[in-house]
């Protein structure tokens, strides 16, 4: 019995840590980078490519090699946060706070470094070995991010605006690096031009900027206690909620324009069903969201509107599917 009660207790332990782990390197919003990648190539780029019988300029090996390098990027950012946000995760996060009991501070300081080595590495593997004139986008893009991920947690975070604008541009740099270079060849008559690869690449990359933002100025609103107590001077810290919630309602306005563009678009083109699912899983949702701004006051006011826009992002993402 004993023997069963400790097998018991050491995989609910190892449980316990995994969970931690998983935590700690946000995986499962890591996971989602990676879906985003493989439902572009194999949901518009792939087609496009099969339809005019062209090459990629991403073969299968370097495009698993661009995954794993915003994978590990991502883990270091999210390493790197942890480590700068340890005090402040204690209020605003009590069980995601990771440094000291999970790994010490030495510890997630090497880690965050190994992860973009390996990073690194990979990056010029693929600049290596790719013959396409602005290739080297891709090394000073991962270098940019590199650098304004560390900048991001370790100053800009907790500042007005600028913080929520670095983590804009690093969701949207995903969708980016996937239709960047057909993107840039069509532009140039380089390859045959299709209307349906070429808006949903520019609106796909638009449209995780923008959400991004919403959610980053929403997700300050849940944690202005344990902001302001740090001093952070988040965009709720210095105005106010009732000013944030106007500010929120102003991106989302934004947004829903993007949406009727797409809207039009998708119309234009006869992808009825596309439509139909763009209405009901992102227009409804980001109306939701726009209507209850307003009243919104409390922590798990905003907790709730956080997780409906991670829905909403997650709709867009899977819109993908339906894009027929």
């Amino acid at each position: 019995m004993k023997e069963i009660l400790k097998e018991k207790y050491l995989h609910e332990h190892c449980m316990r840590v995994l969970k931690k782990w998983f935590q700690f390197f946000r995986l499962g919003n890591v996971i989602i980078m990676l879906l985003t990648f493989y439902l572009i190539r194999y949901c518009v780029s792939k087609p496009y490519a099969n339809q005019y019988n062209i090459n990629l300029i991403f073969n299968e090996f370097n495009f698993i090699l661009l995954v794993c390098v915003t994978a590990l990027t991502a883990m270091a950012g999210y390493v790197v946060n942890n480590i700068y946000d340890a005090e402040l995760d204690k209020i605003n996060k009590p069980t995601q706070s990771f440094i000291g009991s999970l790994i010490t501070r030495s510890n997630a300081w090497k880690l965050f470094f190994g992860l973009n080595l390996a990073a690194m590495f990979l990056i010029f593997r693929v600049y290596f070995s790719i013959d396409w004139f602005l290739i080297w986008m891709y090394p000073f893009g991962f270098f940019l991010t590199w650098g304004m991920l560390w900048l991001y947690s370790f100053r800009y975070k907790k500042s007005v605006l600028k913080g929520n604008l670095i983590v804009g541009l690093f969701v949207s740099f995903v969708p980016w690096s996937v239709f960047y270079p057909e993107l840039v060849d069509m532009a140039l008559g380089k390859i045959p031009w299709n209307g349906v690869f070429f808006y949903a690449g520019i609106l796909y990359i638009v449209f995780a900027f923008v959400s991004t933002i919403l959610r980053e100025i929403i997700k300050d609103c849940e944690d202005i206690e344990g902001d302001a107590q740090f001093g952070c001077r988040t965009l709720p810290v210095v105005y106010g909620i009732a000013y944030t919630n106007r500010f929120a309602q102003v991106v989302s306005t934004v947004l829903l324009v993007l949406l009727v563009v797409a809207s039009v678009l998708l119309f234009k083109l006869k992808l009825i069903w596309s439509l139909a699912y763009s209405m009901v899983f992102i227009v409804l949702p980001l109306l939701f969201i726009f209507t209850k701004l307003k009243a919104s006051t409390t922590k798990k006011d905003f907790h709730n509107l956080s997780q409906i826009c991670k829905v909403l992002m997650l709709a867009g993402l899977l819109f993908l599917l339906v894009l027929i």
